[in-house]
């Protein structure tokens, strides 16, 4: 039983710290990626890229234009906080309800935030895709493989055409 406890406890940890690792790849990966193509089109504060919920901002500007960089901050910000709403109301009603009526506004909640989200994430790969289309004559299959992956390998790709001169 301790074994197996050990076990346990040595795979979450190499699990989170490969998950730990792979985060701020992708976090450097894309900090110096948007950081190099606001100065390649002129950004007066390319380093914006490196702060947190900034960097979305810097993706909306970056690939369609300062509106949308504006609403990328906004709508992820509520969607995080939405999120956070979501668990409170889900750790909740589990708790201290019996009653199957109570999940259904839960349900219709879940429901809305997913449909939010869904609508947050369009705008986001659109953006990349605009982003890739002044960087690269390849973004197409890199918008694919954005959506594909969750935008997981967005940061690669940013990343590696980050030198490229600007087409548009």
């Amino acid at each position: 039983m301790v074994i197996s406890v050990l076990f346990a406890s040595a795979f979450l940890m190499c699990f989170a710290i490969v998950g730990s690792m792979i985060s701020i790849m992708n976090y450097v990966f894309t900090g110096f990626g948007l950081m190099k193509m606001g100065e390649t089109m002129g950004e007066k504060a390319p380093w914006l890229s490196w702060i947190p919920y900034a960097s979305q901002y810097m993706l909306g500007k970056l690939g369609i234009n300062n509106t949308a960089g504006i609403l990328l901050v906004i709508s992820n910000g509520i969607s995080s906080l939405l999120g956070i709403i979501l668990g409170i109301l889900m750790t909740f009603t589990e708790e201290f309800a019996n009653s199957e009526i109570v999940y259904i506004p839960l349900i219709i909640f879940g429901i809305i935030v997913a449909i939010y989200c869904i609508a947050v994430s369009v705008l986001m790969y659109i953006a990349y895709h605009k982003l890739y289309k002044k960087f690269s004559d390849k973004a197409v299959i890199m918008t694919v493989f954005t959506v594909l992956t969750g935008t997981a390998i967005a940061p690669i790709f940013i990343f590696a055409i980050r030198n490229n001169k600007l087409r548009e």
